[in-house]
């Protein structure tokens, strides 16, 4: 399964209660997103379950493909991006990239038009609190 999620979900700390989990960090592939979605597609296949960023760009990209992706996001209100600055704050994002989702929090919220299933947290979840409740799973310490 790949996890397309939002920034601050807790994909890092999911991967690190599953050796079934890979956090496909995005930084290192500098937007070459046909390596990147490729690189995903072959960790899936490889049985893991692969976590990618939820860039637009690289959402498109899985789409074009044919790689099914399931996308994973906070919910769009003002209680959540509150709770999404503190989370951001806490785990010692740059004033940058805080300032760019807090100006683009609704933007980065669109749903494109082939993402019918994707998953909205409730507020206070984690990626995690989905996971583990959607597929009966353990964390693998």
């Amino acid at each position: 399964m790949i996890i397309s999620g939002f920034a601050g979900i807790g994909k890092s700390t999911l991967a690190r209660k599953s050796y079934k989990v890979i956090d496909l960090e995005s930084s290192i592939f500098k937007k070459d997103w046909e390596l990147y979605s490729e690189t995903a597609k072959y960790l899936d296949e490889q049985g893991y379950d692969v976590l990618i960023s939820a860039h637009k760009e690289i959402r498109t990209k899985l789409h074009d493909k044919g790689i099914k992706y399931t996308f994973i996001l906070p919910s769009n209100t003002e209680n959540s991006k509150s709770e999404y600055l503190d989370r951001y704050r806490l785990r010692g994002n740059t004033n940058d990239f805080i300032d760019n989702m807090m100006e683009n929090w609704n933007s980065y919220h669109e749903i494109l038009p082939w993402e019918n299933d994707a998953i909205t947290l409730r507020d206070g979840d984690y990626l995690a609190d989905w996971y583990f409740s959607h597929h009966h799973l353990r964390s693998d310490h």
